[in-house]
């Protein structure tokens, strides 16, 4: 959002040219893919390690709300376990 609100802000600006409505989408399309690479690569992928890390799962590995394959499982309502 900060992408299209400072695009917009310029559009406005330049007094709204309707020539210039493609160039602002694609404009905001590129800059706000590249600010995402950018945040995923040098923040969020770091912070998901880091995380990943501390709470002793592997970097390859996710955490599971389920069970894993040949665990056994407790019916949620009979408590038998299958």
């Amino acid at each position: 959002m900060f992408v299209v609100f400072a695009l917009f802000h310029l559009f406005v600006s330049a007094g709204k040219p309707l020539r210039a409505v493609p160039a602002l989408f694609v404009g905001v399309i590129v800059i706000a893919g590249l600010l995402g690479e950018l945040v995923r690569r040098y923040y969020s992928e770091p912070m998901n390690r880091l995380l990943r890390k501390h709470w002793g799962d592997g970097p390859d590995q996710l955490g599971a709300v389920t069970g894993t394959r040949g665990a056994t499982h407790t019916h949620a309502v009979t408590g038998v376990a299958k």
